[in-house]
């Protein structure tokens, strides 16, 4: 597992965390092994690119039940003993609700679990949700050896039925160490985004240098840049997180697609 750079809200937040990938629905489609309560799901186009999720496709479920639960494989065990796991997912939804995430093992058969969750606060716009299991909301089993990622949506009495809820980019770590700063450090978005060759970092400030990780974190290019023009025609097809540093040595992220 590598080393991961992570966009979390509006912040620019590098965490420095061993971490995995389990589904961004370009390169990593999660099979599902239960789902309940819903009257419709699988993989769909981004419902609205944004600087939070701009990649092309995502994975949808319409909720046709309060307790409803979507379960995939992460297709490795995590062992929790002494880790200090989070788990981020991309999320989309017409309403705003609480979702709760359980690991459980479904390969040993020992029923361990542990739960906790994440407020999706902001509709019709993309939020990164962070789930800390290193603080369960549970009596589950912190030192469990686990398989499965169940998303329960909205879940609960009284919830609204009927709406659709998308999600995205569910990446798995372990914390080791976080540097941050403030988004309003430096403002920019890229344009045109996806692109094949040339992107403009539109900007109130001159960006001297980019970084730019895979989805996986690792740093696959670094380049000054002219007149705040940059071109990636070298990268291969994908989504990637790009760090821009201007003259005065602010710094923020953004996800950019290479088509």
């Amino acid at each position: 597992m590598k080393k991961f750079s992570f966009i979390l809200a509006f912040l620019c937040v590098v965490i420095n965390v061993s971490s995995q990938v389990y589904a961004d629905f370009e390169t990593i489609t999660p099979a599902a092994n239960i789902v309940w309560g819903a009257s419709d799901y699988g993989e769909t186009a981004n419902p609205s690119q944004d600087a939070t999720n701009s990649s092309a496709n995502v994975g949808y479920y319409t909720q046709s039940d309060q307790w409803c639960v979507y379960q995939f494989l992460a297709g490795e065990t995590l062992n929790l003993a002494g880790n200090n796991y989070k788990l981020y997912i991309d999320i989309y939804a017409p309403i705003s609700g609480r979702i709760w995430l359980k690991l459980e093992d479904t390969l040993n058969g020992s029923g361990a679990t542990i739960e906790t969750y994440g407020e999706y606060t902001t509709a019709n716009a993309w939020q990164t949700i962070e789930f800390d299991f290193s603080v369960p909301e549970n009596d589950g089993d912190k030192d469990a050896v686990v398989d499965a990622v169940d998303i329960y949506f909205n879940h609960g009495d009284g919830v609204t039925l009927g709406e659709t809820w998308y999600w995205d980019n569910v990446v798995v770590g372990v914390s080791t160490d976080i540097e941050s700063g403030d988004a309003a450090d430096l403002s920019f978005s890229i344009f045109p985004n996806p692109a094949s060759d040339m992107v403009t970092l539109e900007s109130g400030s001159q960006i001297e240098s980019v970084a730019i990780y895979s989805m996986t974190g690792v740093k696959v290019l670094t380049k000054s840049v002219l007149d705040n023009k940059l071109n990636i025609s070298e990268l291969p097809q994908g989504t990637y997180l790009l760090e821009a540093t201007d003259i005065d040595g602010k710094t923020n992220c953004s996800k950019l697609i290479k088509k």
